[in-house]
């Protein structure tokens, strides 16, 4: 039987990627392939995984700062990345931060080679890689599969992968050089697809939209009672998340409506928290009752939207791929607030409020105001649920992906 090596950044260990939890269960049941987890990162916490599946720590062993700092010599002796130097000359954009940021990707790049390597070699020539991610572990495996080391290689892009925009310097090293050697690269949306042709030269024919999904609970979020207000949000606490807008959007909203009782939960932890603590408890004072709950397991997430009741999910992002948050406060009939960046249109489609790309408090004020007149509407919660339930449906989604990947491997050993 032909090998399968999904290359993840964490998984199975925590925390991180738990939207791919429901795409591992439908990997265990398949028959095409002898399945291999690749972590790139390990950590002292290691979730459950599906039985079957071979956890290979061959990356994660030896994926250390030091070892790193080994290959940087190899690194800027390497031709990609003079490649990516002539590159970044030609578009003005060879500035001390972003020749780091090359040095830093190249390194790892150059000591994912040989470990990706001795990996294809227990496999065979005969084995598939899916990566979960691209960057610097997708592009080594992308080379090797380029010197036939593995027959086919797809992957994944998300977000932080895709929107050279997040960074500054506008620059993310290596993928140009990668892209043309994937024989299947699967988007979010349609936005991203058109981003990725436009941005790194993929040719349509490599890309497709191969959507995220959740799994459709059971039953609608319970409605809170009329004189309440209730926000949730999601997220980890970090500058491009816009949860400081969120605080002072919440005090506008509640100065504009004193006859409500605002309420804000908020499920997340990260390097901002204290101190989006310590503006709330400044704006938000006698104003909004909020609640930080610090990081949830998923399973716990669905369960508070199961026995708790709130009005509407709001983002603030400055940047996203499609968020999978907003996936599950919808799957739970609850509408999202969220603006036009990444995939969030798309997600949205004519439920919820879709701001700007970059909305100001005011905006974020508004929608606020509007969707209070529409989330305890029943008709409202259950288009919001309809719109995942038909599109973003997990055990649809993912049956179809696992099938795609399973004929783009046929397709491989026919040739």
């Amino acid at each position: 039987m032909k090998h399968l090596f999904i290359l993840t950044t964490r998984y199975p260990f925590a925390p991180g990627e738990e939207f791919f939890e429901e795409e591992v269960l439908l990997w265990a049941r398949q028959s095409n392939f002898i399945v291999h987890l690749v972590p790139l990162q390990r950590t002292k916490v290691v979730r459950s995984y599906p039985k079957g599946l071979i956890l290979d720590l061959t990356i994660a062993n030896k994926n250390t700062k030091w070892r790193k700092i080994a290959y940087v010599i190899p690194a800027i002796l390497s031709k990609e990345f003079w490649i990516d130097i002539v590159y970044l000359k030609r578009e003005r954009k060879l500035g001390s931060k972003n020749l780091i940021r090359l040095i830093r990707s190249m390194a790892s790049f150059c000591l994912f080679l040989p470990l990706l390597k001795n990996i294809a070699r227990t496999a065979g020539s005969q084995a598939t890689v899916y990566s979960y991610w691209n960057a610097e572990m997708s592009y080594a495996a992308a080379k090797l599969k380029h010197q036939k080391k593995f027959s086919e290689i797809v992957t994944r892009l998300h977000g932080f992968d895709i929107y050279e925009e997040r960074y500054p310097g506008g620059y993310i090293p290596l993928k140009r050089q990668f892209m043309g050697f994937y024989d299947h690269i699967m988007l979010l949306s349609e936005e991203a697809k058109t981003y990725v042709e436009l941005r790194y030269g993929a040719n349509s024919s490599q890309t497709s939209v191969e959507r995220l999904g959740v799994e459709v609970p059971p039953a609608v979020c319970p409605i809170p009672s009329k004189a309440h207000f209730h926000i949730i949000s999601v997220s980890f606490c970090v500058p491009v998340k816009g949860i400081d807008k969120i605080v002072h959007a919440l005090s506008a909203f509640a100065d504009a409506c004193p006859e409500l009782r605002v309420s804000w939960t908020h499920i997340g932890n990260g390097p901002l928290l204290e101190e989006i603590q310590n503006l709330a408890e400044k704006e938000l004072d006698r104003k909004v009752d909020f609640d930080f709950v610090g990081y949830k397991e998923n399973s716990e997430v669905k369960r508070i939207y199961q026995e708790q009741s709130f009005d509407v999910f709001i983002n603030c992002s400055r940047s996203e791929g499609v968020p999978v948050s907003i996936m599950e406060a919808m799957s739970a009939g609850i509408p999202a607030i969220a603006p036009n960046v990444g995939g969030i249109k798309e997600l949205l489609g004519d439920t919820g409020y879709l701001m700007s790309s970059s909305p100001d408090i005011l905006e974020v004020r508004n929608a606020l105001i509007e969707i209070e007149k529409i989330s305890k509407v029943y008709e409202t919660r259950i288009k919001a649920r309809a719109r995942i339930s038909t599109l973003y449906n997990a055990r649809q989604n993912y049956t179809a992906l696992i099938t795609s990947i399973s004929k783009t491997s046929s397709m491989g050993q026919d040739q």
